[in-house]
């Protein structure tokens, strides 16, 4: 993957100038420094821009992805996202990348084309490192886009949170974002099991995206009711619900034999419009 990092149009989050790989490290002019680390991966979120001290999803929920991923229930997510990038050129950047399952597919479907992988989480980009993915990978936040203005033709969002007033001002007229969003009945079960009252997913607001110079170019809904769940729990802690579990549902899950899992899943994509 480092081979890759000269190819790519990365920029300081300092002070937005290129950088330049050197001794084993990104740098750029003004003298600031960016570590290759063993694994492949370089950290370019500075102290200064993280919202806590260990921000993003901790190595618990990321292994416990990993695990539900490697199994193959979200496989027609990835045939359904894989799809979308074959057409198209340029620069595909997934922001919030996790454990980088879906990076892995998307590199296989998009044919060559160059994918940065980044994630707020350290623990999430190790784990996308080691998949080896030929995807280069960063600690860096989707709010503050480590790449130059214009040079992302596709921005990928998959179960992650969009910036669109800071996408809009980084991408071009013609270039896409694709959301990936849980529909009304994602993991219906494993919230019937966790909550007395369960509450349908509501669909995600255009309104941002609309007033940031967006058209809606593309909407799918995937859905498989034939998913297989062997461990509940890893099924939980990869997903927000985790927080939220009481701890006697949690114990009750834990107890819980392998099962059908509801996938619900809206695809959408936005297109930039001529500012």
């Amino acid at each position: 993957m480092s081979s890759r990092l000269d190819e790519l149009p990365l920029i300081c989050p300092h002070d937005g100038r290129r950088l330049h790989r050197s001794e084993g490290a990104l740098r750029c002019p003004a003298g600031h420094a960016f570590d290759i680390a063993r694994q492949g991966y370089v950290n370019l979120l500075p102290v200064a821009h993280k919202a806590s001290r260990h921000p993003g999803d901790s190595a618990q929920m990321v292994q416990a992805r990993a695990r539900i991923m490697d199994s193959g229930l979200f496989e027609p997510v990835a045939d359904a996202l894989g799809a979308l990038v074959t057409t198209g050129s340029g620069l595909i950047a997934d922001s919030g990348c996790g454990d980088g399952w879906f990076t892995q597919g998307v590199v296989s479907a998009a044919a060559g084309r160059p994918v940065v992988a980044l994630d707020v989480s350290k623990d999430a980009i190790r784990a996308t490192a080691r998949r080896q993915t030929n995807a280069v990978c960063l600690v860096a936040s989707g709010r503050a886009l480590p790449v130059s203005q214009g040079q992302i033709d596709t921005l990928l969002c998959v179960f992650g949170f969009p910036f669109w007033h800071h996408w809009a001002e980084w991408q071009s007229p013609g270039q896409k974002v694709i959301t990936v969003d849980p529909g009304p009945d994602h993991l219906l079960e494993l919230r019937e099991a966790i909550y007395p009252d369960v509450r349908r997913h509501p669909a995600p607001e255009h309104e941002q995206a609309l007033s940031n110079g967006y058209r809606l170019a593309h909407t799918e809904v995937v859905e498989d009711n034939t998913g297989q769940v062997r461990a509940w729990i890893d099924l939980l802690d990869m997903t927000p619900h985790g927080r939220r579990c009481t701890s006697v549902a949690r114990e009750q899950l834990a107890q819980r034999e392998p099962g059908v899992v509801r996938i619900d899943v809206v695809l959408r994509v936005y297109e930039r419009e001529v500012s």
